[in-house]
């Protein structure tokens, strides 16, 4: 792998570790990774476009960055007249993440074996992933004592704080803060792997840590991702008119993987207490009454309240950043507190405008790739944006790095595709 290579594998492990603070909370704000990675791959851009020779973007390439640019604009032009300091450092975090996903794109274009990239990223964050997971498990049923400050104390870049279900059981999460957006994460890594058809051994893994975020809107995501996935892959083989038979081997590993499953169920039910905290865990998140389902739908029915009080306010909204200001009673003194509704949430801070430019993200794939042919893997890359649409209703994750570099990966998947239609038309004419 030459340095570009290593840049964008750095790059893309980096938006899977969010629980280290490389400024070992020394500034007001979380110096993780991702901001670094980001900074560094646009300084290698500059000096890479003025050494390399440039590629001819597809109109499919060039409209992503023209449309990140423009919602980059907008928000900047909704921060001017901000109303708190925080407005201004949310902007700044926000224009890092556009910089290092327009950079992560424009260095992927020059790359002739995509899928190598993505392999390695999958193998480092899941090992990531499971080496933090294990970490909270460790620090949830061993230690069992207030760790978390001495800890912090003691190695202050790193987060040691547990999420869990009413301290009945640990809520996997990885190297992220949350375990939300762990979910969504894992989400988008598994139609990664379907979509490159690589390390399918480890899509029961990637199953087993979304079940135990215990994200609701996550899980049902995947549901809807696992679901629509199998019914294309039946379509795929009916019109392709593939054996469907399922052979000796699978049927074998499968029913192996099911003996040991119900054997570890057994040992567990009969030697510890895990079963009865798992049970204590799930009914707290299905009866959630006076939970944060209920407050959730009580700060959506604010915002939108909030949102039709005022026609300008509707129109250009009350100033990008500014959700915490009008949720302080739900959340006193909390910075982080929002609508949880990405789609409430920038129509409250950047208005129906803003919003309309925004979510050109998710629309424009679907009006191009309507007039090319479009490869049956194609449709993985749209159920990356399916799922970050749908994440939209009830979360919002657009001040995440990965949150924008999956809906960049998607797009760039996708203009691949595009591209190649191109050249071919163009090929054909030439022919003619």
């Amino acid at each position: 792998m030459n340095l570009r290579e290593k840049l964008l594998v750095l790059y893309l492990i980096s938006i899977s570790i969010f629980r280290v603070d490389l400024g070992a909370n020394k500034f007001s704000f979380s110096l993780t990774p991702a901001i670094v990675a980001s900074l560094v791959l646009f300084l290698y851009l500059i000096v890479y476009l003025f050494l390399a020779k440039w590629k001819n973007a597809n109109i499919l390439q060039a409209t992503f960055l023209i449309l990140i640019t423009t919602i980059g604009t907008w928000f900047l032009a909704r921060t001017i007249f901000f109303d708190d300091i925080l407005q201004v450092k949310r902007f700044i975090l926000f224009a890092t993440i556009i910089v290092g996903t327009g950079s992560f794109f424009l260095l992927l274009s020059f790359s002739d074996d995509i899928t190598k990239l993505i392999q390695k990223f999958i193998s480092w964050s899941l090992f990531i992933y499971v080496a933090y997971s294990a970490l909270d498990c460790y620090l949830f049923f061993v230690l069992k004592i207030d760790y978390s400050e001495s800890l912090t104390q003691k190695y202050p870049f790193l987060d040691f704080n547990v999420s869990t279900i009413s301290y009945y059981f640990p809520r996997l999460k990885g190297a992220f803060l949350d375990s939300n957006i762990a979910g969504y994460f894992l989400i988008s890594v598994y139609l990664l792997i379907k979509y490159f058809k690589i390390h399918q051994n480890k899509i029961w893994i990637i199953t087993l840590l979304i079940l135990a975020t215990m994200s609701r809107s996550a899980i049902g995501v995947f549901l809807f991702v696992v679901v629509a996935s199998g019914v294309w892959k039946n379509i795929t083989r009916i019109i392709q008119n593939r054996n469907f038979l399922i052979s000796i081997k699978k049927i074998v590993s499968f029913s192996l993987l099911i003996i040991t499953f119900f054997c570890a169920s057994y040992y567990i039910a009969n030697n510890t207490d895990l079963i009865s905290r798992a049970k204590k865990s799930v009914a707290a998140r299905l009866n959630d009454q006076g939970g944060s389902a209920e407050i959730h739908y009580a700060l959506i029915e604010r915002g939108k309240k909030l949102i039709l009080t005022d026609p300008f306010k509707f129109l250009f909204g009350y100033g990008f950043g500014s959700s915490f200001l009008y949720t302080q009673d739900f959340f006193p003194g909390n910075k982080y507190a929002n609508f949880h509704s990405e789609s409430i949430t920038l129509i409250f801070e950047t208005g129906i405008v803003g919003y309309l430019i925004y979510i050109q993200l998710f629309l424009l794939p679907f009006i191009f790739c309507a007039f090319y042919r479009v490869k049956w893997n194609d449709f993985y890359a749209f159920l990356i944006l399916a799922a970050m649409l749908l994440q939209n209703v009830f979360y919002q994750q657009y001040l995440f790095h990965y949150y924008w570099l999956f809906i960049g990966l998607a797009w760039f998947l996708l203009s691949q595709n595009l591209k190649n239609e191109t050249s071919n038309k163009i090929d054909t004419a030439e022919a003619k």
